[in-house]
C-alpha cells in the first residue's frame, strides 16, 4: 500500500478519534448546537447546487437549533422556580401578561362592534390566546435591546474564574460544575437568544399590522359564528343576518356578504 495512503488512514483514523472524543463529552443541549451547526455548513455548501436537498438540511438545522434554545430556557425556567424571589417573578409577569392581553382583545372587539364590549366575554377570550402570541414576540423584541446590554455582562461574568463571583451574581450557578467547553458554550447560549429575540423584533416591526388584522378578521368570524344568533323574535333579519342582544333596547346586527362581515348597531324593528 501506497506510505502516503497509509499517513493519510492514519491522519484520518486520530481526527476522527479526536472529533468523536470532544463530541462524546457533550451535553445533550451542546450536541443539539453542535449538528444545528453542521446542517447549516452543509446547507451552505449544497445551496448553489442541491436547492431541495439544502432546504432539508436548514429544515433540519432550524429544529435542532430550536430544540436546543428550548432546553436552554427550559433550564433557566427550573432554575428561576427553585427560588421563592423566582417564583414571584413568573407569578407577575404571567399576571400581568394575561391582563394586557385581555385588555387588547377588549379594545379590538370593541373596534370591530363600536360597542362596550363587555357582553362578548367569548370573543374577548378567543381573541387574547393570538394577543398573547403578539404581546410574547413584543417582549422578545424589548428584550432584543436589553439583552445587548444583559448579554454581555452574562458573557463576562462567565469568563470570569472567579467561582464564589459567578455564584453570588448568578443563584442558579453552581460553583465546581463541569461543563464541557463551557465558555464556548456561553457565547453560543447568547447569540441563540439574541438571535431569537432578533427574529422576533424584525416581526413585530415588519408584520404587526398584517397579523392585526388577521386577527380582527378571525374575531369577526368567533362573534359572527358562536355568539349571535340567526332567529330573533322582534327583530327582521335578512339571509345571512345574524343578531345579538344589547342593553337599552339596542341590537348589534352582523351581515355576512362572502368572506367579508360587517356590524351595526341599531334598534330592533319589530317583524311584521
Amino acid at each position: 500500500m501506497n506510505t502516503v495512503d497509509v499517513a493519510f488512514r492514519n491522519w484520518l483514523g486520530r481526527a476522527w478519534i479526536f472529533v468523536s472524543g470532544h463530541y462524546c463529552v457533550l451535553l445533550p443541549n451542546q450536541k443539539a448546537y453542535v449538528n444545528s451547526a453542521v446542517l447549516f455548513f452543509f446547507y451552505f455548501v449544497l445551496r448553489p447546487f442541491w436547492e431541495d436537498l439544502s432546504t432539508g438540511f436548514l429544515a433540519f438545522a432550524f429544529l435542532l437549533w430550536g430544540m436546543a434554545l428550548c432546553s436552554d430556557l427550559l433550564t433557566f425556567y427550573s432554575k428561576v422556580t427553585e427560588t421563592i424571589l423566582g417564583k414571584i417573578v413568573l407569578v407577575a409577569i404571567a399576571s400581568t401578561g394575561v391582563n394586557v392581553a385581555v385588555a387588547m382583545s377588549a379594545q379590538l372587539v370593541n373596534d370591530v362592534i363600536g360597542w362596550d364590549p363587555g357582553s362578548f366575554v367569548h370573543t374577548i377570550a378567543f381573541v387574547s390566546i393570538f394577543q398573547g402570541f403578539t404581546l410574547t414576540l413584543f417582549v422578545l423584541g424589548v428584550l432584543f435591546a436589553v439583552g445587548i446590554v444583559f448579554g454581555f455582562i452574562f458573557i463576562v461574568f462567565h469568563f470570569s474564574y472567579d467561582e464564589r463571583l459567578l455564584s453570588a451574581i448568578f443563584p442558579w450557578y453552581v460553583a465546581g460544575r463541569s461543563v464541557p467547553h463551557k465558555r464556548l458554550t456561553v457565547l453560543v447560549q447568547a447569540a441563540s437568544f439574541l438571535t431569537l429575540c432578533w427574529f422576533a423584533y424584525s416581526w413585530v416591526a415588519n408584520e404587526q399590522p398584517r397579523y392585526q388584522a388577521f386577527i380582527e378578521g378571525k374575531a369577526r368570524l368567533f362573534l359572527y359564528s358562536f355568539e349571535m344568533y340567526e332567529k330573533a323574535p322582534t327583530c327582521s333579519l335578512t339571509q345571512n343576518q345574524r343578531v345579538a342582544f344589547l342593553e337599552g333596547g339596542q341590537v348589534l346586527v352582523a351581515n355576512k356578504v362572502g368572506d367579508e362581515i360587517t356590524f351595526t348597531v341599531r334598534s330592533c324593528p319589530i317583524a311584521e
